[in-house]
């Protein structure tokens, strides 16, 4: 067992050196090949800190077994070449209190081929002598949308006014376009998220704000709806970054639906709709658009 290659080192207040990395088992079952074999399946984050003596690395998160069936059930892990649980980042705060981040495949959250990412938060309020490990905050639990794909964490490593400052990479596709999987190039957030430490302690409520970006003029080539005619269902693509409102409106002034999405696409039932022309409004911030939308 070994570091995956992704890990973060951070100083604290008082000097205390903690590191942090991705577990990794390799292999090399043929000394003289000019090989070694990795196992992208080891599951753990692992912690250290110098009060700690050699070879005490402690484990402070994992990928969570949701289905409790005793294995990790993914469909295929994309091709980060770090471990299960990866890509740490570290903070503290004055009190000594320490906050680590990282990205950790979701068993729950499948594109169908390959499992998602998420951003998870450990805290440590005895200065990395136990952490909450098995209550580790999900920070991104997609509410909107199942298939955002969140990596490369970066938190502020000094946290200041009970808030943690966060960042990290979101894309709609597990893997690399650069190497490992060389997915086709898409569309990628940078998101930040505002945390509040008091809400740690229950993380099912956990609030928090996110941003991505600021509001740009809304260009119709990045709204789509498929099919148009529609009869039962239509799909909707927002090609653009943030959060968007979304209102139908029937020709007689009659409001039909109305949601706020940050999601790629979106499904909307329209069965329960007459037939006739609608115009659908999207919205960010100062900017909207309007797309007219035909139900058969």
């Amino acid at each position: 067992f070994n570091t995956d290659g992704a890990g973060d080192v951070h100083i604290d207040t008082y000097g205390q050196v903690h590191v942090s990395y991705g577990s990794m088992y390799y292999m090399d079952a043929d000394t003289i090949d000019g090989t070694t074999s990795y196992f992208p399946g080891t599951n753990g984050l692992a912690y250290w800190n110098e009060s700690m003596g050699a070879d005490s690395a402690q484990i402070i998160g994992y990928s969570f077994d949701y289905d409790e069936s005793g294995t990790l059930d993914f469909d295929e892990i994309a091709l980060y070449y770090v471990g299960c649980a990866g890509f740490p980042s570290i903070g503290s705060d004055a009190a000594g209190n320490l906050y680590v981040t990282y990205s950790a495949i979701m068993e729950s959250f499948s594109t169908g081929a390959q499992n998602y990412r998420h951003q998870f938060l450990v805290h440590s309020t005895d200065g990395g002598m136990t952490w909450n490990a098995d209550e580790a905050c999900d920070l991104t639990p997609d509410e909107d949308f199942d298939g955002y794909e969140a990596v490369f964490g970066s938190i502020a490593p000094d946290v200041v006014n009970g808030q943690l400052e966060i960042i990290y990479q979101r894309d709609f596709e597990p893997g690399l376009h650069v190497r490992g999987d060389e997915d086709p190039a898409d569309i990628n957030d940078i998101v930040h998220l505002r945390v509040p430490v008091e809400d740690l302690g229950d993380c099912i409520e956990l609030e928090y704000e996110d941003w991505v970006g600021v509001a740009e003029p809304i260009d119709l080539n990045d709204i789509a709806l498929y099919p148009n005619p529609a009869d039962d269902q239509v799909e909707m693509v927002i090609n653009r970054p943030g959060a968007h409102q979304i209102d139908v409106w029937s020709m007689t002034g009659k409001r039909v639906f109305s949601m706020q999405t940050s999601a790629l696409v979106e499904r909307i039932e329209t069965s329960d709709w007459a037939p006739g022309i609608y115009l659908v409004n999207i919205a960010q911030g100062d900017h909207q658009a309007v797309v007219r939308l035909a139900i058969q």
